[in-house]
């Protein structure tokens, strides 16, 4: 098989496996590493779309680090956080924001086979209070040492992981259809 014919069957194979009713957002998230580790792992993970909001700061990423996911990742600027979280809502999609409230909930005990939306916040302030209050629920990872919190990247990266655990488990990680004009576009790469 010539290099090319390879190329786009690799290529099927990953668009096969895509969970496209999974979403991150990311919450005026400022460091470029960080949008740039979570970048890699929503793509190693399978998920298609990274959305992110920002006061008016650059959105930017260390390419080193993202090793190439952004041309696989659809990542894309949401002006209107609220209104973009209604609209997920209105479509069906639950909302889990991550933060360490008293309500928060085990994110192992959350099903994240539905269509959702997965909220990271701020380094600093976290999820917006708007958005925690649109959320279906809030979770948060245990902790067990001094330290209660994990740097953003790493717990996108720790959730994500429950999601593919129990993703796989129940099959959507078999081959299904894709949309069309993912198709075209990565088959133009």
């Amino acid at each position: 098989m010539e290099r090319s014919e390879r190329r786009k069957q690799r290529i099927l194979s990953v668009l096969s496996r895509r969970q496209y009713d999974a979403v991150v957002f990311l919450d005026n998230i400022k460091n470029p590493h960080n949008i740039a580790a979570i970048m890699r792992t929503c793509d190693a993970a399978g998920i298609q779309r990274l959305l992110y909001t920002s006061d008016g700061g650059v959105f930017s990423f260390l390419r080193e680090i993202s090793r190439g996911s952004e041309k696989w990742v659809d990542v894309e600027r949401v002006e209107e956080p609220v209104e973009a979280i209604k609209g997920f809502k209105k479509k069906g999609y639950r909302i889990y924001s991550t933060a360490l409230l008293e309500k928060s909930e085990d994110y192992r005990k959350v099903d994240w086979t539905e269509p959702f939306v997965l909220v990271m916040g701020n380094e600093v302030s976290g999820v917006s209070k708007e958005i925690l209050e649109l959320s279906d629920r809030v979770v948060k990872i245990p902790m067990y040492g001094m330290v209660q919190s994990l740097n953003v990247s790493v717990a996108c990266g720790v959730v994500l992981y429950e999601v593919v655990r129990q993703r796989e488990e129940k099959g959507l990680y078999q081959e299904k259809d894709f949309p069309e004009e993912i198709y075209k576009r990565w088959l133009n790469l």
